[in-house]
């Protein structure tokens, strides 16, 4: 106490002494040293005390700490202090506080086994320690478990432990106990976590089944449908069942069939008093007259159920013929059955019909009503049945997979409406006109088709004729061959000797090769010229008594490959040189029964 007193350069006095204190002498200080402060006038000079006694500010601080802390404190507690501040704040930048843990923050692994810790409190921790593997327990509905689990065993599953499953980096197999019934999140489980697998049984027929099995064996007495739609859809691996023990009934078909659409069946069934297996291919009911239109209904409603079934036999069964259409309509298979129509014996699974040289009253809707139950009927010939050609061409375009054929007359020439090919040749039948060729588009199926040294002009005809690939006009009055255009398959055409002077139709018959203009008229020369330049697809093209000059006779010969040939003289005849002697001319011939020319199909004359 002495020495702060020295230090603070005044002593206290006594209280005896405070009312004669005189001043004191200031003490003699060293050269350079500064004197001691001078106390103020009227200031009473600090007395000194004795040694070891206390001062009354000392005695009252020890009576009051508030008073004493309010004491200056030494630099060296300071400095302890800051130290201590210090190393906490190292301490809480490079830690993480998990309830009674430290975590350093650069450390590889830490193990929180021993400790309560939420979802929450575990992603706070994982975001502050992203480098930093935390081994933990997870919190499932069943109880806590290891974060490093690789198996989980598991008698329960809610939504959120499914969510929680991602806490298990290791994890590769959850398998469930026996009463686990929650199926729809053990699939949610193995759909979200693809590499985890997700192994559960399914009681089902008195057996519990593998969530992965592929074939089941179920006696039809242990099994029930209600069982079916409620547990079959829980295998989803499933890709056959078999009933065993009898017959199985629709009601476990209809629920299978909901439960598991793609699995195949194996079963025998009860069809009508019949019992028969279910793959099976040719059912047959044939002789029986005690089936009704409700038996039908029965077979129409249930085939389905034999999916391997090809046929249903029901010949001479006392049916009635729409009753059996009808349901032949209604069934992807072919339904068996035989009638008369008209007087001609038909079977169900004709190809065609021939009705020809009868006189149908009613138009054919005897034989048209049969259609819908045929399935392998592709021809009905009506030849001379007394049908105009309007009805008989509304009656087949009233059926696209059945073609209704008939007799097409025209001028003094008649010929089938499925012909392919023909000829106008016959010259004790005349000519044929506008009028009398116009019934050609009837023959939609021609591909060869020769009507040159006729009459008419008018050739629309051509329309209804898209597979044409051979078509002779020569020597005739047509001028338009607008019509010549929609002929997308046209090979060969000769115009030679015709009245055509716009050949700008041409330009639309890409699969055009051989092309005949001899002699058209002079008038012709400059579309002619300007269409030719462009139909460079031509491998022939024969153009006598054209008017062109030789540089255009020129022009078109190098626009065309050196490997077509093109025809430009003048003085020959139209079919001169080797137009007739080619192998697509011998094919036309040949379609046409026009044997009379030299050369062949095999080069011969025949």
């Amino acid at each position: 106490m002495d020495e702060e007193k020295k230090e603070l350069g005044t002593e206290s006095p006594t209280p005896e002494d405070t009312s004669k204190t005189e001043p004191v002498p200031a003490e003699e200080k060293p050269a350079g040293e500064a004197p001691a402060e001078e106390k103020p006038a009227g200031e009473a000079p600090t007395e000194e005390k004795p040694a070891g006694e206390a001062s009354a500010e000392e005695a009252s601080a020890e009576e009051n700490p508030e008073k004493k802390r309010k004491l200056p404190l030494r630099p060296v507690l300071l400095i302890a202090l800051a130290a201590i501040a210090a190393a906490v704040v190292w301490f809480l930048s490079s830690h993480v506080i998990v309830g009674n843990s430290a975590i350093p923050k650069n450390a590889a692994a830490t193990d929180l086994r021993g400790q309560s810790v939420t979802v929450e409190e575990f992603n706070e921790l994982s975001a502050k320690l992203p480098d930093t593997e935390i081994r933990w327990n997870v919190p499932l509905s069943t109880g806590d478990q290891d974060s490093f689990s690789e198996e989980l065993t598991l008698s329960a599953l809610t939504e959120e432990d499914v969510e929680r499953m991602q806490y298990f980096p290791r994890l590769k197999r959850v398998s469930f106990t026996d009463d686990f019934t929650d199926f729809a999140l053990a699939q949610a489980l193995a759909k979200a976590f693809p590499k985890v697998e997700a192994d559960w049984s399914v009681e089902l027929g008195g057996k519990r089944w593998p969530h992965d099995t592929k074939e089941l064996t179920l006696d039809v007495a242990s099994v029930t449908a209600k069982d079916l739609k409620e547990k079959l859809k829980w295998l989803p691996a499933a890709e056959s069942v078999t009933f065993t023990g009898g017959p199985a009934g629709f009601d476990l078909m209809d629920a299978l069939a909901e439960a598991a659409p793609g699995a195949q069946v194996t079963a025998d069934l009860d069809f009508l008093g019949k019992v028969v297996p279910s793959d099976i291919r040719d059912l047959s009911y044939a002789g029986r007259t005690d089936l009704t239109a409700e038996d039908l209904a029965v077979l129409r409603d249930n085939v389905r159920r034999l999916p391997e079934l090809e046929s249903l036999d029901l010949t001479d069964c006392g049916l009635e013929d729409d009753a059996l259409v009808e349901l032949a309509s209604d069934l992807d298979l072919d339904v068996l059955w035989s009638t008369h129509v008209y007087g001609v014996p038909v079977h169900s699974t004709d190809t065609e019909i021939d009705l020809s040289y009868r006189k149908l009253g009613d138009n054919g809707a005897q034989v048209e009503a049969l259609v819908p139950g045929m399935h392998h009927l592709e021809k009905v010939v009506m030849l001379e049945c007394g049908i105009s050609d309007e009805d008989m061409d509304a009656l087949n375009k009233r059926h696209e997979d059945v073609k209704f054929v008939w007799m097409v007359h025209f001028g003094g020439y008649q010929m089938r409406s499925d012909e392919t090919a023909f000829i106008a040749a016959k010259w004790e039948k005349g000519y044929l006109f506008n009028s009398t060729s116009e019934p050609l588009k009837y023959c939609t199926d021609l591909i060869a088709l020769d009507m040159g040294h006729q009459k008419f002009t008018n050739i629309t005809f051509l329309y209804n004729m898209p597979h044409l690939r051979f078509l002779i006009l020569a020597d005739g009055p047509v001028y338009d061959i607008t019509p010549i255009a929609s002929l997308q398959e046209l090979e060969y055409l000769e115009l030679f000797k015709t009245q055509v002077t716009d050949l700008s139709p041409l330009l639309e018959c890409k699969n055009l090769k051989d092309l005949n203009i001899c002699y058209i008229p002079f008038a012709a020369a400059d579309s002619a010229y300007e269409v030719l330049l462009q139909t460079t697809w031509l491998e022939r093209l024969f153009y006598f008594g054209n008017p062109w000059s030789q540089a255009q006779r020129d022009a078109i010969r190098d626009a065309y490959p050196k490997t077509s040939e093109v025809v430009l003289y003048n003085g020959l005849e139209s079919t001169g040189l080797d137009w007739r002697y080619h192998e697509r001319y011998y094919e036309m011939r040949d379609l046409l029964e026009i044997y009379y020319m030299p050369g062949g199909t095999n080069g011969e004359d025949k």
